[in-house]
């Protein structure tokens, strides 16, 4: 992918997003009879499996995806973040489920985001430190829920019951997930937690953290509009030299690494009139 992106567009431009948005792309579904696929709310949707991920690497399907001459690299990384919320409650056991929602509006500036990947952090632990107690976190089911589309919900199993383990504590632990690629962030994320222990569990709290790009390229400030302030946000953050979650300047909208004029403005503007229908 790398030699061939090389070769057909002059200039070494793949980063490690625009690969994983290529293999997500081109993947070949394998074993199509397990019953363990799902397919995501994604537009384009991916057909999705814990153990088989996307599917198979289509060597030649990523190649052709990345040497398209209508192929752009990925703008930059930005972040939707629910901050550290406290809820506070207690998980009843055998068989007790609580759950939390952290909802993106639509019509704010940074939520209209094309969804790559989500992170839960997560901070629960028994309720008694003391080591009587027979609950540890292999009885804790952890699930994150996306948004709501036309009754279907795409859910990342995080942690399943596991016999055995004797953590007491997640204490501020990641859980990472890309089942919910090419999803629109906007709407519910409900994070759910199943206590089938003998005691009870304490969630302390949890924060979501959503990665991903303007839903409509153009759209600079993911508001869900195109307008001239998507053009004023541009121009402020290419003189300024602005960053997103990845380190890529945020203004770094042609096919070339970098901040380069008028190549990025030019290309910009024309995402901006294809927003706007134009």
């Amino acid at each position: 992918m790398l030699e061939a992106d090389l070769a057909v567009h002059g200039i070494e431009s793949l980063s490690v997003r625009d690969v994983m948005h290529a293999l997500a792309n081109s993947a070949r579904k394998l074993d199509p009879t397990d019953l363990g696929w799902d397919t995501n709310n994604g537009i384009p949707a991916h057909d999705i499996h814990y153990r088989y991920g996307f599917g198979a690497v289509d060597a030649f399907a990523a190649v052709s995806y990345v040497t398209d001459l209508n192929w752009r690299r990925v703008l930059s990384e930005r972040e939707i973040n629910s901050g550290m919320t406290d809820p506070d409650i207690t998980i009843p056991a055998q068989g007790g489920i609580q759950s939390q929602t952290f909802t993106v509006p639509a019509g704010l500036t940074g939520n209209h985001l094309r969804v790559e990947h989500v992170e839960l952090v997560l901070f629960a632990s028994v309720l008694d430190f003391s080591d009587w107690g027979t609950t540890d976190m292999g009885n804790l089911r952890v699930i994150l829920l996306g948004p709501d589309v036309n009754g279907q919900r795409t859910e990342s199993r995080f942690a399943e019951f596991r016999d055995g383990e004797t953590a007491r504590t997640y204490n501020k632990f990641v859980f990472t997930s890309v089942r919910h690629w090419d999803e629109s962030a906007l709407g519910d994320w409900t994070v759910v937690l199943e206590n089938n222990g003998d005691d009870p569990i304490f969630w302390h709290g949890y924060q979501i953290r959503i990665y991903g790009t303007p839903w409509c390229r153009g759209d600079f400030n993911a508001d869900g509009l195109a307008n001239t302030t998507d053009v004023n946000d541009f121009n402020a953050a290419y003189v300024d030299g602005d960053t997103g979650s990845d380190g890529k300047y945020t203004a770094d909208y042609d096919n070339i690494p970098g901040l380069n004029s008028p190549g990025d403005q030019n290309a910009f503007l024309a995402d901006w009139l294809a927003c706007l229908g134009q």
